[in-house]
């Protein structure tokens, strides 16, 4: 989190820091909410703080911790020599804390420029913006009584241990156990050899994580594997008959008008006496006889 501007928010509960040695956690920055954590044999520091960050430290139990929390360049960091590099610091609000067998520890109370951590006498206090870190000058956010905040039931300091070892580790706490040698280990921070061998030669035998699972001891199914055939696709053509419509070609016919005296010219709009073409007789299609009751030879033609 060393290069990151924008807020960010972390909640570290229910573990159990057996015999690390430190940094549970190193907070950069960040606004952090450690509660509820077991502390157990941590042969440098418990939380450090450095470059403006904010740490509600509340109801862990710490056992042994040499340092509990550490703000850099003040308070117990300046008595370990400087931890975190010559970061500069932020500010840790501590309370309902269980303390045991640690170095030093010294409150906001007790020295308001070199602490440790500000020690809250509830915790919903909010804490003054004349709490700042010696280095950087930064103050407490109290994002821990305002809206971002989530809901929560700690559990108290004191019962912290058996809960947090009850359910560690693996289901069940696993196939591996360790037991620390506290006379020793409480305080060193030299690779535990013993450990360490014990470690590389484990061979687990859990074959899975959870419950109601049934090892499945069947082979491997065997996969074969075919080449797949390249396929090309030639465009398909297809050709649609057109058919041209037939062309009509028009004669021309040549009618010889029909002459004589038997003929009477008709039409339906004619109105003369029949005798000649431009004076044709009245006809009616329907039944080819004429006004005159004679019939009409062209009426086919006309209607």
């Amino acid at each position: 989190m060393k290069s990151e501007s924008t807020e960010n928010y972390i909640t570290y509960h229910h573990n159990w820091y057996d015999h690390s040695d430190s940094r549970h956690p190193r907070i950069r920055s960040c606004s952090v909410h450690c509660y509820n954590n077991y502390f157990d044999g941590n042969a440098k520091y418990g939380v450090g703080v450095t470059m403006g960050a904010s740490c509600f430290v509340e109801s862990n139990y710490f056992r042994n911790c040499k340092y509990l929390m550490l703000i850099s360049l003040q308070g117990s960091d300046d008595l370990s020599g400087g931890t975190f590099s010559g970061e500069a610091g932020g500010v840790i609000k501590s309370f309902g804390n269980i303390m045991t067998g640690q170095k030093a520890y010294t409150t906001y109370q007790e020295n308001s420029t070199d602490f440790d951590a500000y020690e809250a006498s509830s915790k919903t206090e909010k804490i003054g913006a004349s709490v700042k870190a010696k280095s950087g000058g930064t103050a407490y956010n109290n994002f821990d009584t305002s809206n971002v905040m989530y809901s929560y039931t700690a559990d108290s300091a004191a019962d912290v241990p058996a809960i947090v070892t009850a359910k560690a580790g693996r289901v069940d706490g696993g196939d591996f156990k360790w037991q620390f040698n506290n006379s020793v280990d409480d305080e060193s921070y030299a690779v535990n050899q013993a450990l360490k061998s014990a470690l590389s030669s484990y061979k687990g035998t859990v074959t899975a994580i959870g419950s109601g699972f049934k090892e499945d001891n069947s082979s491997a199914p065997v996969v074969t594997t075919s080449a797949v055939p390249v396929i090309t696709t030639q465009p398909v053509v297809t050709i649609i008959p057109v058919t041209q419509p037939a062309k009509t070609t028009t004669v021309p016919v040549s009618v010889t008008p029909v002459t004589g005296a038997n003929v009477i010219y008709a039409s339906p709009n004619g109105g003369g006496d029949g005798k000649t073409m431009n004076t044709p007789h009245r006809c009616s299609y329907r039944d080819q006889v004429g006004t005159c009751g004679r019939h009409c030879l062209s009426s086919r033609r006309h209607i």
